[in-house]
């Protein structure tokens, strides 16, 4: 079988892509939200969760969180796979996992905005949630 890989048009662009994705993700705001999708990812793309949850003070620790998420949207140094994800992009299987971790994102701050009580929180959760929609949208317009 023939796997497809997806990658932005420059290495810039893939180091800013990866970057935005992680800063939407690690949102301490919707972190109950990212963990629990983030779990519902295949095993083979999260290797790390089993042991950051055992071995994490924090799970929802930003560190933690990048190190599970390191497979998909390397952070940094690594053995290899920030080079791998720029040099040669993500399957549209990838892809897929990327946008709905930052739909969920999207919607988790949209919740919080429906219930927050001061209208100045409500509408900074909203341009959030907005910015974690464009980002999901370009995932998935990569893979077309």
């Amino acid at each position: 079988m023939k796997t497809t890989l997806y990658r932005p048009e420059s290495e810039d662009f893939a180091h800013r892509m990866i970057s935005e994705a992680l800063d939407i993700l690690v949102d301490e705001r919707v972190r109950d939200e990212v963990l629990e999708a983030v779990r519902a990812l295949p095993d083979h793309l999260t290797p790390e969760l089993s042991w950051s949850r055992r071995e994490a003070v924090d799970e929802g620790d930003t560190n933690t969180l990048k190190a599970t998420l390191r497979l998909l949207l390397p952070s940094g140094g690594g053995i290899g796979e920030r080079w791998f994800r720029v040099q040669h992009g993500w399957s549209g299987d990838e892809v897929g996992h990327i946008a709905s971790l930052l739909r969920a994102v999207e919607a988790a701050l949209r919740f919080h905005a429906d219930h927050a009580v001061l209208d100045g929180t409500a509408k900074t959760l909203l341009l959030d949630a907005s910015r974690a929609k464009g980002l999901a949208r370009w995932w998935e317009r990569c893979r077309r």
